[in-house]
């Protein structure tokens, strides 16, 4: 692909084919952003259950609050109709003007029209951003194709509807536009070259360029002119004249029509300017001669009913009309709309009480929302329809309650009508298409990760687009890295900063974990992430001020309304809440979490108060996402690796020492050993011991090299435990090690062994411990129970080769030496490990290299650093399920939709079953899904019974026979077999057995996951599903581990209900 792209870089451009703008949007695991093409990114995210908390709501309607008041705003020259902008629209790309290029950071905009950026030299126009790029003021004598656009020229006749008074040859061709907040933008006209990339084939594109007009912002005002989430300038999509997108295709390059596609679920998804073949897309006209793209609304349906509404309660024409907008979060409805959709949705849940919270309409309710309330369908003109489910309407904040996200009136036009916005909430997870040629707007649901097909209308060739692998590899104009998330740079560093505090006082605080916290002010002013922080702390042993209490002290009357980076879930146990009671007496208002808590009391209690508290948590991994996140998670996991190993295999962490020659000696033939390494490798062994709770040794290194192990030379170093493993006590009567006032000493030994070397050691205060068999595993038990974190094992090769094939080591440190020995009785790092084959060897993971001085540090993992998370409730019963899941090492393999990586999974996947019908024959079920809910009515000798069946065997999908099977349950209850609560566990094992059995490969990837839980990772579904915060029951995963189980021969049981 690379060098396919190469080649393409060498063509010349015949025609632009279309261009792409990949979406990367801060949902659960975002796509992979190539080069090449446009990147866009989302600046707000909408949270799942426990991502909320007071605030978050709030935060939401002043996002569409600040976006309407600029959206249905007047606008002093107006630019072919609209020329209307937001800055806090949804999407930011980075775009190359001028020869030669430079790149710009703009945002994209459908509610806008004209392109603009600022300009050199410009008044009020913000020198720099909290969003963490550098601002470019473009330059129009810079760029060798810069022009200025005077008032006679053609653009500025036709924007303005002719030629302007005191209009001269020379004078430039000026804008202004002032919102309705304040905000303004003035400036003037130029002309010169766009730089993108044009699709050219399959994945494949070429950069080329075209002659573009855009304003060049001289003079800005109000939160435009603000550093805090400032760019360069505005993209717009709007449809006039004026917009970039209707010059391209003036200009003959594109068609005029765009698609986005907003994935929620994985994160990702597209934004493609051209003529999208692939989905097909069902269309409503637009409304004519609206400055926003508006279309005819003619009914909205709840759970299959229309609304009694009047019949001008929408209108029709250019008289009201239904805004879409991608811009606005939430979905807005005149009152009489909004208090009809309410009614409709809680009519068959009277005992259901809302209450107010942050102004949104809230209840309580621990069922799966999908199947207990229904879908809203909204009827357009065309015939066509909008579905939304009830897990999109519906947010869940918190545990157990759920807000009505669709806002209750207040929206109207600038003649006082009220109006219906349609935002984010409503067109997640769909392809909406933007057909300004036909002047019609689609939509349709879809996979917003995969690809779609763009039509060269030129040669008629097709080609694929997909958000997560176009690639232009070696292309001249390369934004791989363009596009800066909203916060997400500053919220990945300060959580590394709160990792990097937490890393200053291991070793000191055995046996709790190392905690960090940061505290800091985002909204300050100034572009530097470091110069937010207002306070930090960290803990610094047992028994000294938590790290959360420091950092809030630190920032005293600056904590509030501030954010909190912590490395580490908060542990408070045995009563001490000391560390949320910080934060929340400081008045922080949101706190970003790198990993929840790994012991199964702590995880998520300290979380869950947080949020009680009305405090925003975002967890990492599990609220935000992309690769700056991944970087920042390695961090904490690094920091509290002992903690996690500890967790997982109840042994401390343990690190292998050692140093050696060029050709792997560690002494020479005699049993010399100093000095291999040089001066700068040995001060960094003693950083190591200070970071240690004990050090290692066998009795061969007392006896050979008589080491002190002590941690000196480093400031503030803690003193370590010195541990001899000896088995016969065959130890020299006086040593280093025997000076306990250096450093306390244990020799480990055989139970029995020596009693009067016993009581020798024991004079000079050494603690000597007997173990029944003295071995590597035992001993690490024994300091496990002394509550040790961290051990670092200094040891020879003979005991160092024991306690790896024991897997108590989990990583090594080697320094290598620029020295050869030889000897071929010299020792070697790591004894016998009974390996004959190279490819029995041990691969390192994670591999990092030093240079220190003229010696090579060279680390790696033996053992992964275990992932203890997400972990549901029925993790811990699993064993009972499987016995092959091991209670301390939780793998958590996750399947929801069908095109995730163990997809094939989820009752969706397209396998059909050939099991019985309803009259007991033999029928091939279209999916698992098919067959569950036909047999919600299986059984039952009711006519309309019977019907659904047919409908739910008929249904072209399996979304639509969920939603057939789940609304009819919901309306006809009577026609529910009466037994279906007790047996439908059993239907659904029928169903997934027969699949796996059906279809051999198949069950060879179930059988592959042995020894893993396996969740359905559903956060709408409680019952078969893990939930959002792991309150669901899974039982579809203990469902297809069972049958694993049966599949493996390992055990035949039931699961319990």
């Amino acid at each position: 692909m690379a060098a396919a792209a190469r080649s393409a870089c060498d063509r010349a451009c015949s025609s632009l084919l279309c261009l792409v703008l990949v979406l990367l949007a801060v949902a659960p695991a975002p796509a992979a952003a190539t080069s090449g093409v446009f990147e866009v990114r989302r600046k707000f995210t909408r949270h799942g259950g426990g991502g909320g908390g007071e605030g978050h709501l709030a935060a939401l309607r002043e996002h569409d609050g600040r976006r309407h008041g600029r959206l249905l705003a007047a606008v002093d020259l107006p630019l072919g109709g609209s020329g209307l902008a937001t800055d806090t629209g949804l999407y930011f790309t980075r775009i190359g003007i001028g020869s030669p290029a430079k790149g710009y950071y703009v945002q994209v905009d459908t509610g806008s029209d004209i392109l603009w950026v600022n300009c050199v030299s410009c008044d009020g126009c913000p020198r720099k951003s909290n969003l963490g790029i550098e601002l470019t003021m473009y330059d129009p004598r810079g760029s060798q194709s810069g022009q200025l656009v005077t008032c006679d020229q053609d653009f500025c006749v036709a924007t303005y509807g002719g030629v302007l008074q005191s209009c001269t040859s020379t004078s430039p061709c000026q804008f202004a536009i002032t919102y309705g907040d304040g905000s303004s933008t003035a400036g003037f006209f130029v002309n010169d070259f766009l730089q993108y990339n044009q699709v050219t084939g399959d994945e494949q594109t070429t950069p080329a360029n075209a002659s573009v007009t855009f304003g060049c912002g001289a003079k800005l005002g109000g939160d435009l002119g603000s550093s805090n989430l400032a760019l360069d300038g505005i993209l717009g999509f709007g449809q006039s004249n004026s917009s970039m997108l209707s010059q391209l295709a003036a200009a003959g390059k594109v068609k005029k029509m765009f698609a986005h596609c907003l994935d929620t679920v994985n994160g990702g998804g597209i934004f493609a300017i051209g003529n999208v073949v692939q989905p097909k897309v069902k269309t409503t006209p637009l409304v004519p001669d609206m400055p926003h793209y508006n279309v005819n609304l003619k009914e909205i349906d709840v759970g299959g009913t229309a609304l009694p509404l009047p019949t001008n309660t929408f209108g029709s024409g250019n008289t009201k009309g239904t805004i879409i907008d991608s811009g606005t979060t939430l979905a807005y409805v005149p009152e009489a709309v909004y208090m009809a959709i309410v009614t409709a949705v809680f009519d068959k849940h009277q005992d259901i009480s809302l209450h107010k919270f942050e102004d949104f309409d809230c209840f309580q309710y621990s069922g799966s929302v999908d199947e207990g309330f229904p879908e809203i369908t909204f009827h357009f003109e065309g015939d066509v329809s909008l579905n939304v489910s009830p897990h999109d309407y519906l947010f869940q904040n918190g545990k157990n309650l759920y807000c009505v996200g669709f806002q209750n009136g207040g929206l109207q036009s600038k003649d006082g009508k009220d109006m219906v916005l349609l935002g984010d909430l409503v067109l997640s997870n769909k392809l909406v298409l933007y057909d300004l040629e036909n002047q019609a707007i689609g939509w349709t649901d879809y996979n917003c990760s995969s690809s779609i097909k763009i039509k060269d209308d030129k040669t008629g060739s097709t080609y694929t687009v997909n958000a997560d692998n176009i690639s232009s590899s070696g292309c001249k104009f390369d934004w791989h890295k363009s596009l800066i998330l909203l916060l997400a740079t500053t919220d990945a560093a300060l959580l590394r900063r709160a990792a990097d505090a937490a890393d200053r006082s291991a070793g000191h605080t055995a046996p709790h974990p190392n905690f960090g916290c940061v505290v800091a002010r985002p909204h300050l002013g100034t572009d530097n992430a470091e110069a937010w922080v207002v306070g930090e702390g960290s803990l610094y042993a047992q028994g000294t001020p938590c790290a959360e209490l420091l950092a809030a002290r630190e920032a005293g009357e600056h904590a509030r309304g501030a954010t909190a980076y912590l490395n580490l879930e908060p542990g408070d146990c045995y009563g001490d809440s000391t560390a949320v009671t910080s934060l929340v007496q400081a008045g922080i208002t949101r706190v970003v979490v790198g990993l929840r808590h790994p012991l199964k009391h702590l995880r998520g209690k300290a979380i869950q108060s947080l949020r009680n508290e009305g405090i925003q948590v975002d967890v990492v991994g599990e609220d935000l996402h992309s690769k700056l996140f991944k970087e920042a998670l390695k961090s904490c996991l690094i920091v509290n690796a002992p903690l996690l190993y500890r967790a997982a295999f109840r042994v401390p962490f343990s690190v292998l020492k050692y140093a050696m020659t060029a050709d792997g000696k560690i002494a020479a033939s005699s049993g010399h050993a100093s000095w291999i390494s040089g001066k700068s490798s040995r001060d960094r062994v003693f950083q190591l011991r200070g970071r240690s709770d004990a050090i290692i040794v066998g009795g061969n290194t007392v006896r050979r090299d008589d080491p002190r192990l002590t941690a000196r030379h480093v400031k503030d170093g803690h003193v370590p435990v010195r541990i001899v493993m000896s088995q016969s006590l065959n130890l020299p009567e006086e040593a280093n090690l025997w000076n306990v006032h250096d450093a306390y000493t244990i020799v480990a030994t055989q139970r029995g062994a020596r009693r009067d070397i016993q009581k020798q050691l024991a004079l000079k205060g050494v603690e000597v411990v007997e173990f029944d068999m003295l071995n590597p595993r035992d001993v690490m038990s024994y300091c496990y129970d002394r509550g040790y974190l961290s051990v670092l094992w200094e040891c020879g090769g003979t005991l160092a080769a024991s306690a790896i094939s024991a897997s108590v080591i989990h990583k090594v440190y080697a320094f290598v030496a620029p020295k050869i020995i030889g000897g071929a009785n010299a020792p070697t790092p790591v004894g016998e490990l009974g390996m004959n084959q190279m490819t029995q060897a041990i691969d390192l993971i994670d591999v990092s290299y030093e240079q220190i001085d003229r010696d090579m540090l060279m680390s790696g993992f033996i053992q992964p650093i275990p992932d203890l998370s997400p972990v549901i409730p029925s993790v811990d019963e699993m064993p009972s399920v499987d016995p092959e899941v091991s209670p301390y090492e939780t793998n958590i393999i996750s399947f929801y939709k069908t095109w995730d990586t163990f997809g094939a999974f989820s009752n969706f996947s397209p396998h059909p079953i050939h099991m019985p019908d309803e009259n007991g024959e033999h029928f091939t079920w279209p999916t698992v899904e098919h067959y569950y809910q036909a047999h919600k009515f299986i059984g039952v000798d009711i006519p309309q019974a019977r019907e659904i069946v047919q409908e739910i065997k008929l249904a072209k999908s399996p979304e639509e026979a969920a939603r057939i099977g789940r609304t009819r349950q919901r309306e006809f209850q009577q026609l529910v077999r009466p037994d279906w609560d007790s047996i439908k566990i059993d239907v659904m094992y029928r169903a997934i057995k027969c699949k796996f059995s059906t279809y051999s490969h198949l069950t060879d990837m179930l059988s592959s996951t042995a020894g893993s839980v396996l969740v359905e990772a559903s956060p709408h579904d409680l019952f078969w599903g893990g939930g959002r915060e792991g309150e669901g029951m899974n039982y579809l995963g203990r469902l297809l581990m069972q049958l694993r189980s049966e599949i493996l021969g390992t055990i035949q049981t039931t699961v319990p209900v």
